[in-house]
């Protein structure tokens, strides 16, 4: 048995296929109001190891919409609510690892900064 240590500090992402956070004001609105998204996954490089974490987002927002006047145009902001991520896997060198407690929160933390 090989032991590994992460630190979600210093991981690096080298590739993915998620929504990153500058894409959820656009997803709100064209889901009127929120969005759930299952099998997004970031791989990164921690000294050499290839780690990658398959995970769920659901995204919560709302459009606040001002129908303007005689002098001012009508206008449109979205506003994101909450970020909910749910980690459902993670593999280290094509290995999937048990995701204990500590393991999940450090990569949800570690998400949520690069999202």
């Amino acid at each position: 048995m090989t032991t590994a240590t992460i630190n979600t500090e210093t991981i690096k992402l080298i590739d993915g296929d998620y929504i990153p956070s500058s894409e959820f004001e656009n997803e709100i609105a064209e889901h009127e109001g929120s969005f759930y998204e299952t099998d997004q996954f970031m791989t990164f490089n921690q000294n050499g190891l290839e780690v990658v974490v398959t995970y769920e987002i659901c995204v919560d927002g709302y459009t606040i919409y001002d129908a303007g006047d005689y002098f001012t145009p009508p206008c449109s902001s979205v506003e994101v609510g909450s970020v909910d991520i749910t980690i459902e896997r993670i593999e280290i060198e094509g290995f999937e690892v048990e995701l204990t407690a500590e393991l999940v929160k450090a990569f949800e933390v570690a998400i949520d900064k690069l999202v």
